[in-house]
């Protein structure tokens, strides 16, 4: 369902109307630094994983088994957020004043909002899923 919303708001030209440069870069900076917050969590995590006792790292991974999430899954959040955080640029310009909402910074904004969105969902699925396989196990 917000996918057809992203799409929406894509093909609708109207949606850019009134916004200018400045403010859509804005925008994705603060994208940017809410999706970093998912890398030192998932630092913490595998710096747990990697550091616990043998038993416990098997109960986790049966957990992710029991839960049906695969290893991949559950990491592609913390990948996606490092594609935002190393390959979106924080600056486009020296004097971001004068530069014109242009279709790459309307294409930068709509990528970074949509990885962004499939973070906090990805990573939503899989604690809830973890959750249940916990309380069921």
């Amino acid at each position: 369902m917000f996918l057809i919303w992203d799409i929406a708001f894509i093909r609708t030209a109207d949606n850019f109307t009134g916004r200018n440069a400045n403010f859509t870069i804005q925008q994705v900076v603060q994208a940017r630094s809410y999706i970093s917050y998912f890398i030192p969590f998932y630092g913490l995590l595998v710096g747990l994983l990697f550091t616990a006792e043998t038993e416990k790292r098997v109960f986790f991974l049966e957990l992710c088994s029991k839960a049906k999430i695969p290893v991949l899954l559950l990491f592609t959040p913390f990948c996606l957020a490092s594609i935002v955080i190393l390959l979106f640029p924080l600056r486009v310009s020296e004097d971001v004043e004068g530069v014109r909402l242009t279709p790459a910074i309307q294409t930068l904004m709509i990528s970074n909002f949509f990885i962004e969105k499939c973070v906090v969902f990805i990573f939503s699925h899989c604690i809830i899923r973890l959750l249940v396989a916990w309380i069921v196990s």
